[in-house]
């Protein structure tokens, strides 16, 4: 996009070139001036500038001008009046994804993107809930984002989701809004997004219902090619668990690769039906892109069976370990260590998909 010119002016100079050195590794386009709180009385030193950062007192400051404020209590935001203040010492990212989407609405200017038109959709679903589809699809998008170093953005279809801790990530729904309405701000992807531990992307969830439940076909299109011409990802990994919907078994015939997710303690009867009907509504397509994938992961050794191997002896099939020492050391099932056994199988199975 275009650089973005931005002034820093401050009483404290060295704070001033801190802060711009922090704020450029974040955003390359981010160009400062650092200048003193005095130079805000001549008018050409303002020129030019799209954003102003104030810090400290000012006498006559411009009308949208950004404080940086020294405590949280005094940090506060609002859109309608275009009055921000912003706490100076807070997270650097969240600092950097605020200043872009305050440019994006007083600019009234579309990000410039790069298109890249080699992202990859890849679907992952299941024939029923609590096979895990969630933590296996995190799983592949820490392995493509931290081993393979691709870029990847997670998309979550659970229907009801919990708040996000943190508010000033703007959420899902802000977004989905912004594109609804054709404005400039729904090609600002970034201050939407949060980034995992190890480099994928995904959405700040709304709490409630997930809004992507409540698109219809043409809407999901236009969210999905919203996304695709940002030309940020190199992969988009879709979590639909075990909802299916028209908006998304058409996009299921624009995937990548399809990955059908089965648990070995479940009766082989209804991923067979699901496999069935996906090669109906998909198409001719369909098995060259379906990747069958036994997951072990809630089930001992001693469960597995025949009637489990001949679930997977589908085409491609992967089988990912019982491995209780992954999900231990995370202490949660929604980040298992992908360093260990169960690790094995989601590099398996991603060599698969990519």
């Amino acid at each position: 996009m275009d650089v973005i010119n931005i002034g820093i002016f401050t009483q404290d100079a060295p704070y001033g070139i801190a802060l711009a050195e922090k704020l450029t590794g974040f955003q390359s386009e981010f160009l400062f001036y650092i200048r003193s709180i005095e130079d805000l009385q001549e008018k050409e030193n303002t020129e030019g500038l799209e954003l102003i950062l104030i810090d400290g007192p000012a006498a006559n400051a411009p009308v949208k001008s950004i404080g940086l404020v020294e405590t949280r209590s005094c940090a506060c935001e609002n859109e309608e009046s275009m009055q921000f203040n912003l706490f100076k010492y807070g997270n650097i990212k969240e600092l950097s994804l605020k200043l872009l989407y305050i440019y994006g609405l007083s600019s009234g200017r579309k990000q410039i993107n790069i298109e890249n038109r080699s992202s990859r959709i890849i679907f992952f679903c299941s024939p029923y809930g609590g096979a895990g589809v969630s933590v296996i699809t995190k799983s592949v998008a820490e392995e493509f984002s931290r081993y393979m170093d691709r870029n990847v953005l997670y998309l979550t279809l659970e229907e009801i989701q919990d708040a996000e801790e943190d508010p000033d990530i703007r959420c899902l729904g802000e977004y989905l809004y912004h594109i609804a309405k054709q404005d400039h701000m729904g090609s600002f992807i970034e201050p939407f997004l949060i980034q995992d531990r190890y480099g994928y992307e995904r959405f700040r969830k709304v709490g409630g219902r997930n809004p992507l439940r409540e698109l219809d076909s043409e809407e999901f299109n236009v969210f999905m090619n919203s996304i695709i011409r940002t030309g940020r990802y190199d992969y988009i990994l879709i979590d639909s668990g075990n909802h299916f919907s028209d908006s998304l078994l058409l996009l299921m015939k624009k995937s990548h690769k399809l990955c059908i997710v089965e648990s070995s303690c479940r009766s082989i009867d209804r991923g067979q039906i699901l496999e069935s009907f996906l090669k109906q509504r998909v198409g001719d397509g369909f098995s060259a892109k379906c990747v069958k994938t036994m997951n072990h992961y809630s089930y001992g050794e001693e469960q597995l069976s025949d009637r489990t191997n001949g679930a997977a002896s589908g085409a491609n099939p992967v089988s990912i370990d019982y491995d209780p020492q992954s999900f231990n050391r995370s202490g949660t099932l929604e980040q298992p260590s992908i360093d260990l056994d169960f690790g094995k199988g989601i590099k398996q199975l991603a060599k698969l998909l990519v």
